[in-house]
């Protein structure tokens, strides 16, 4: 007789509360099915306030400034009329990761990667199958776009497979690291994933990631990156956006776009003339930003729905206050992740090298619709219970 094959009820709730938060965006063509998902992610979202609720508002203070940094952005689009779902869908993502890796890492770990390497591996036979595009999308901005395999459009997919492929070897490190070979194989394939689809951010993103983790084989290595903040990669950074983004001297960076990203020098694939739309705007409205009503505002001036630069777009949703907000959280993840990987440096490398992976890509995607992005950082915390 052959085993049974088993799940919990509680694997099965954290799928359940997963699930609808990385559906690939064909999942929505259909109407109906559209409509089952949407009001699957709000009852989530209802289920996520309970848990704060639950733990009577409180937030812990190394996650007080991500928490005020989302609320702000939601309360600023619906003081502008506008419905900020994905914000929302993010704070409630925000809101479970922290309650469940606090309280039951390995088996919440678990499930978000199995739904993961399924949804990665899919894409995968997809690209293959169809490496000219599984389907073609059309807006009112652009004529249609055919990079779109199972997890959607190039360039967003990686804002997926990044954040698995990060919890896949941060689950090896600290609960089985017998399966280390299966965090590899995964990583290798979302790699290969992003040079077939020719996705220039993600392929940069995912080789950043892959130093850092093979960086965590040598001790000389892991000793350098034990050095490294996360404040100082996020200030630096912001520093080469400033060069590239506000002083257009990205011909210094020449030899990694030309023959790593393969843009043009000269206007980064048009995207100098969508920060020049994003830069007036902010220079309008400096402190508070405009919320999700900046999609509408960008349009009325260019075919961009985001600045295409990550601390553009922050700036632009929510003026200055976001910006500060972001910075203070982003100083007190580094402390936090100073403290949770004091006694194993491997899982710092692993950690750094996502967010700075993030950064990095930042540099010329907004990185919209990555949902565990921010979800991330609560490996950051050292409040483990």
């Amino acid at each position: 007789m052959g085993k049974k094959l088993t799940v919990s009820k509680k694997s099965l709730m954290y799928a359940l509360m997963i699930l609808p938060f990385v559906f690939p965006e064909m999942f929505y063509f259909n109407g109906v099915l559209s409509k089952i998902i949407v009001a699957w992610k709000m009852l989530v979202v209802v289920f996520s306030g309970l848990l704060l609720i639950k733990q009577r508002l409180h937030i812990k203070k190394s996650r007080l400034f991500l928490f005020l940094f989302l609320l702000y952005n939601i309360a600023l689009s619906f003081y502008n009329g506008v419905m900020p779902s994905f914000e929302i869908y993010e704070l409630s993502m925000v809101i479970i990761f922290c309650y469940y890796l606090d309280r039951d890492m390995a088996e919440f770990l678990k499930v978000v990667i199995i739904i993961g390497e399924i949804m990665i591996y899919i894409n995968f036979a997809t690209v293959i199958i169809f490496p000219n595009g599984m389907y073609t999308t059309v807006s009112d901005y652009a004529d249609g776009y055919s990079a779109n395999w199972f997890l959607g459009y190039k360039n967003p997919m990686v804002r997926l497979i990044l954040p698995i492929c990060l919890f896949s070897y941060v689950y090896s490190e600290k609960f089985d690291k017998s399966r280390i070979f299966r965090s590899r194989i995964l990583l290798a394939v979302s790699i290969v994933t992003v040079i077939m689809v020719k996705s220039s951010g993600g392929i940069m993103g995912l080789i950043v990631f892959a130093l850092f983790v093979l960086g965590c084989n040598f001790k000389s290595v892991v000793e350098i990156i034990k050095r490294l903040k996360v404040k100082a990669i996020y200030f630096v950074v912001i520093l080469i956006d400033i060069v590239i983004v506000v002083l257009r001297q990205q011909t210094l960076f020449s030899f990694v776009i030309d023959n790593f990203l393969q843009r043009s020098t000269e206007t980064l694939t048009g995207r100098t003339e969508i920060w020049d739309v994003a830069i007036n705007l902010i220079v309008a409205n400096p402190v508070f930003g405009y919320g999700e009503s900046s999609v509408n505002l960008m349009h009325k001036y260019i075919y961009a729905s985001h600045p295409h630069n990550y601390i553009l777009y922050i700036v632009l949703q929510g003026g200055l206050i976001s910006f500060i907000l972001l910075t203070a959280f982003i100083f007190v993840a580094d402390k936090s992740l100073n403290v949770a990987t004091k006694n194993n440096p491997e899982l710092r490398c692993m950690v750094l090298g996502a967010i700075t992976s993030f950064f990095v890509m930042g540099i010329a995607e907004s990185l919209t619709s990555a949902i565990f992005y921010y979800p991330l950082f609560a490996l950051c915390d050292e409040g483990r219970k």
